[in-house]
């Protein structure tokens, strides 16, 4: 599920001018703010309850308009001073009140702003908190917390409905990987005898940060046909699109009909890549024992 996010960057590329874009967004499904930093459990009880339903934001040191308007009013931060120690409660708090921890990621903007009237001496602290496939995330009160529409505080969770379908959250993608990992690659019939080494590599495992490559063939083949470079290269003689992304493959040294080091790549970030390995293969008592002569140990 795509992470949302109110600023038009990245989140380590936050500063303190992209928090005005927070007078026009609201506290609800996704947003949270905080003028202080509470105590353990409300803080637990906050980020789990974002990872048990979309995901989203708490906002420490931001203080609401008015519950009439409950955008970003005001920016007293929290003081600089102490962070060190919230940053600590934080962590604390979810590893040691929540079952299991939900992941989340913590930025503190620091930079003074006049108009976000934020003093040189304050930090507003932004905790993001990606859609959870290990759900349900659950409290130390034994209760299990969600955000409920455009309510300020999580709301523990009762529906017997709810709760069955955060159990089965992550069902399909699991599914999706199982599908990939049992469906064997294409090979001609001589790479069918060839023994090889399979890797899968996933660059966002639960999809919930909706990374995307727009790289180009040019670039792709550039990079994966370089030779440049402080540590050892394995270039790919020929790069070529596909249906799903683009194919790199090794064919130097190798036959035309023979399986060479071939790597997939996805737009998504997920790679598929084939390691031959030649030197082990066997063909037959006759070529075993051809392999073999001259060592005693065989």
């Amino acid at each position: 599920m795509p992470a949302y996010s109110p600023f038009e960057k990245e989140f380590a590329e936050l500063d303190a001018n992209d928090l005005a874009i927070l007078r026009t967004v609201a506290e609800g499904w996704y947003v949270e703010y905080k003028r202080e930093v509470p105590n353990a459990s409300s803080i637990a009880k906050s980020i789990s309850a974002l990872a048990n339903t979309y995901g989203g934001w708490v906002f420490f040191g931001i203080d609401e308009k008015s519950r009439a308007e409950p955008v970003a009013g005001a920016f007293p931060g929290i003081p600089r001073i102490d962070l060190d120690a919230v940053l600590h409660r934080l962590r604390q708090a979810v590893a040691t009140l929540v079952n299991p921890p939900p992941h989340f990621d913590v930025k503190p903007i620091f930079e003074p702003r006049e108009a976000l009237s934020l003093a040189a001496d304050r930090v507003v602290l932004c905790v993001r908190v990606p859609w959870s496939p290990n759900t349900p995330h659950v409290h130390k009160d034994g209760r299990i917390y969600r955000r409920v529409a455009d309510g300020s505080e999580p709301k523990p969770e009762t529906d017997r409905f709810i709760l069955d379908q955060l159990w089965r959250r992550a069902d399909k993608l699991r599914e999706q990987y199982a599908r990939w990992v049992e469906k064997d690659p294409e090979f001609s019939k001589e790479e069918r005898e060839r023994p090889f080494l399979r890797l899968l590599l996933v660059a966002d495992v639960w999809r919930d940060r909706n990374l995307w490559s727009h790289i180009s063939l040019k670039d792709f083949r550039s990079i994966m046909q370089s030779t440049d470079g402080p540590s050892v290269t394995v270039p790919f003689e020929t790069v070529y699109t596909s249906t799903t992304g683009f194919i790199a493959r090794q064919l130097h040294l190798n036959k035309p009909h023979d399986l060479g080091l071939t790597w997939e790549f996805r737009p998504d970030l997920q790679s598929e890549v084939l390691i031959p390995l030649n030197h082990h293969a066997m063909e037959g008592e006759d070529q075993f024992a051809e392999n073999c002569s001259g060592f005693r140990a065989c």
